[in-house]
């Protein structure tokens, strides 16, 4: 019988593939034989605050730089497959 590998995941925050601020994890687990297949961060508060402040950054430099213009509902035109910004630098 062959041995399963675990897998061991990361979280992407600010850029880069890191372990949970306080290094903890859960296992991720096979519904069917309850193996664990794999183990990722449990991200908790510090985390979370980590990613929300790095994507408010990236919304806000997105406006300075013309990408989005104020008021411009940049989900709606996600949703429409638009990915080209209004003006281009």
């Amino acid at each position: 019988m062959a041995t399963a590998t675990t897998e061991a995941y990361k979280q992407l925050i600010d850029g880069a593939w890191v372990e949970a601020a306080d290094g903890s994890t859960y296992d991720d687990r096979d519904p069917f034989t309850g193996d664990v297949v794999a183990t990722a961060p449990a991200g908790g508060a510090q985390d979370a605050t980590l990613d929300v402040r790095d994507r408010v950054q990236a919304v806000v430099y997105a406006y300075e730089c013309g990408l989005v213009q104020p008021g411009e509902d940049v989900l709606a035109r996600e949703r429409e497959g638009n990915h080209e910004p209004n003006r281009r630098l």
